[in-house]
């Protein structure tokens, strides 16, 4: 097994030259260099902006984005994400359609 590689959900460091598994999850996270991402911003009205992120290379219309709206109309604003979640799972061009939570 290469030092720094993961396989099966596990992640292999070098420790005194010995490989060692590290559990990958939420406590402990993998870093990934997935290349760079786009941004895109629309402010359909003076109160609600929507935010789009995905990596570099995909069209908007490809379900690979995140999506967050802003709305302004209320005291605190409110950040809430497509589908309420922040998976990269989303069609940009669909963002005024779609659930936010």
């Amino acid at each position: 097994m290469a030092v720094g590689s993961t396989r099966n959900g596990l992640h292999y460091e070098g420790t005194g030259g010995t490989p060692q598994k590290i559990p990958v999850g939420l406590d402990n996270p993998l870093p990934v260099n997935q290349g760079s991402y786009i941004l895109k911003v629309e402010e359909p009205t003076t109160t609600i902006t929507y935010l789009g992120k995905a990596i570099a290379g995909n069209t908007t219309s490809a379900a690979v984005w995140q999506v967050k709206r802003i709305d302004t109309s209320v005291l605190a604003a409110d950040i809430l994400f497509a589908d309420g979640n922040v998976a990269f799972d989303n069609i940009w061009d669909n963002r005024a359609a779609l659930s936010y939570s």
